[in-house]
């Protein structure tokens, strides 16, 4: 089903040769309708993919493929965690086949459109050209997915699977989609691989250096208070009301427990208000563990704006202290973090 439901957007929604079929009014109706479906099992890779959403079209159409995805994995983890011992390898093969001809179909689609692979995932503004943009996003978000989506399944069935069924960026960037690896690559492994310890000494846990996480802040009290995460969402979206009625808890917990954030928390205050929230969290109080001055493109990663779209960072940091009444409000909530 969920393969089938890709391969029928590519060709009708997602054909950019195809009339637009729907109203901005329908894209906002289905995407009130469609739940998100969370990807059930650690993550062993990131997808930083931070290119502005322009419509509501993208946002709707990026939830159904991320659904999609999900599904599939979760159906593919659980019948290689429940079926025989031949059972991985079987469904790498598959998974493999389905993520190939899925790239060469989107390939195929962006040179008749008269671009290249490598065109696409350095785009960055079309803003004058919506439509356009539309396609450009998605379909670079569908191969950057797509990518991401074997990488999942091989990183954890990887010593159930032979030799060659073990592949990494260079094969799905050079030899599939015959473009260069992006430097940066949106796809990145959360962990290093692993290799053979090395005869060193060891060194006591408390003295060991820790490498902050630039993938969302870690709240310095979870461990005493495992709730005050809990109580910061429910201020921030019931009594303030400067997060989205929408958004999950599952998603805004990500944003302070270092996790990768796949899905951005919406911010619908002020950004002034978003600045001195993170100022007052992070810089006031010191709720949150030390980033190595990387705090405002952490903000920038996990929150957007009420229309979806990404703060800058040097234009979040450079704002001032807002009115008294919503500075007090702020350090209310953010002092939920130290309760």
């Amino acid at each position: 089903m969920a393969k089938t439901n890709i391969n029928k957007m590519l060709s009708l929604e997602l054909n950019p040769s195809t009339d637009e079929q729907h109203s901005q009014l329908w894209y906002e109706q289905q995407l009130a309708v469609t739940q998100e479906v969370a990807f059930s099992y650690p993550e062993a890779y990131a997808l930083d993919f931070n290119l502005p959403i322009v419509s509501v079209k993208v946002k709707y159409f990026k939830r159904l493929l991320d659904n999609i995805i999900n599904t599939e994995l979760n159906e593919a983890f659980t019948k290689a965690d429940t079926g025989t011992k031949n059972m991985a390898a079987y469904l790498a093969v598959n998974l493999h086949r389905e993520v190939v001809s899925r790239l060469n179909k989107l390939k195929d689609s962006v040179s008749k459109g008269g671009y290249s692979i490598a065109e696409l995932q350095d785009a960055r503004d079309y803003s004058a050209d919506k439509r356009r943009f539309e396609f450009i996003y998605l379909f670079n978000y569908l191969i950057q997915a797509s990518i991401k989506q074997y990488l999942e399944f091989q990183e954890r069935f990887k010593d159930k699977l032979p030799a060659g069924q073990i592949y990494g960026l260079p094969f799905f960037y050079n030899e599939v989609l015959a473009c260069p690896v992006p430097s940066p690559a949106y796809v990145r492994p959360l962990v290093a691989p692993t290799a053979a310890p090395a005869a060193v000494e060891s060194v006591p846990e408390n003295q060991q250096e820790q490498k902050p996480s630039t993938e969302s802040f870690t709240c310095v009290n979870i461990a005493r208070n495992g709730e005050c995460v809990k109580d910061l969402y429910n201020a921030l979206l019931k009594i303030e009301k400067l997060i989205d009625p929408s958004t999950k808890y599952i998603d805004f917990k990500k944003v302070f427990t270092g996790a990768s954030v796949t899905v951005p928390v919406k911010w619908i205050g002020t950004a002034t208000e978003l600045y001195y929230f993170i100022k007052y969290i992070y810089a006031d109080k010191h709720y949150l563990a030390d980033v190595n001055k990387q705090q405002w493109n952490i903000a920038c990663k996990c929150f957007v704006d009420k229309d979806g779209n990404a703060f800058v960072p040097a234009k979040l940091k450079s704002l001032k202290t807002p009115a008294k009444k919503s500075k007090d409000a702020i350090e209310k909530c953010g002092n939920l973090l130290c309760a």
